[in-house]
């Protein structure tokens, strides 16, 4: 009897549904549940670049959302997708239509009816041609209300929506890199001014030392020393201007432009 259990329990097993196991439901939070964030205050309405009431801010974060092309891109895959939806649903919509169909012919392709031709009041002969007039006034109601169409317009308004869900984000990425070039051209724009400043102020010095040297004031090693930081200060002239050219081109392809000299004019400081 052993091994006709164990038949029998084979058996079970190949017939029986298969079950799955326990389902872990996913936890969520009590409606009364909250979490204490201090205060912050109120939102504001304004786009975040008004904050810092920099009008050149201002100015290339407008120029950047009406000019890059990936946005521009974006806005247009939003209208592309509603005309898509709308054009779904055209099927479904009431329609109106007039015909109108006028033919002439002649006498003779009538053949020989029954009774002979007709004759106009007061002719002998029949006509040598006749004509068939005929108007139509067509009117459609669909009453589908649940049918494919219908559906197809559905899932197109929702992609509609999550196009333009897409194109926000977009915007606020968007927004995220011109501000971060937009800084980063006004600290290197200030930055390549301050070391031009340092330059003019050691060759000052370095006159103002070969001078106190001539008049025998000094000895030639505070002079070595001078034109060695000036020179410290020149080789920092290359970077600072080259990393101001590649900031300056980089918010200039974030605006849409072709080159930097089309930026509008950038300060010469950060906003407090």
């Amino acid at each position: 009897w052993w091994w006709t259990r164990r038949l029998k329990a084979g058996l079970l097993a190949l017939v029986a549904p298969a079950t799955a196991g326990p389902r872990v439901e996913p936890y969520r939070p009590a409606e009364t549940e909250t979490f204490d964030g201090g205060n912050p205050g109120e939102l504001s309405a304004k786009p975040w670049w008004d904050s810092f009431d920099d009008p050149a801010l201002a100015q290339v974060m407008d120029q950047g959302l009406a000019g890059n092309g990936d946005l521009g891109a974006a806005w247009e895959r939003v209208d592309q997708s509603r005309a898509a939806a709308f054009g779904a649903l055209a099927p479904q919509l009431p329609s109106l239509s007039f015909d109108v169909n006028a033919n002439a012919a002649p006498t003779d392709t009538l053949g020989f009816p029954f009774g002979g031709l007709p004759t106009a009041p007061g002719e002998d002969e029949p006509p040598e041609a006749y004509y068939q007039r005929a108007a139509m006034l067509n009117a459609r109601v669909p009453l589908d209300f649940w049918g494919p169409q219908v559906q197809m317009y559905r899932a197109g308004r929702f992609e509609s929506e999550a196009a333009a869900g897409d194109r926000d984000a977009q915007a606020i990425s968007l927004s995220v890199l011109v501000g971060g070039a937009y800084f980063d051209a006004v600290t290197a724009g200030a930055q390549a001014t301050l070391i031009e400043g340092q330059v003019e102020a050691q060759e000052s010095l370095l006159d103002l030392t070969e001078l106190r040297y001539r008049e025998t004031d000094t000895s030639g090693l505070d002079v070595l020393q001078q034109r060695q930081q000036l020179e410290a200060a020149h080789a920092q002239l290359p970077t600072a201007r080259a990393q101001l050219h590649t900031s300056r081109q980089r918010l200039a392809a974030l605006l849409g432009l072709d080159d930097e000299t089309a930026l509008p004019a950038l300060p010469t400081d950060l906003p407090d």
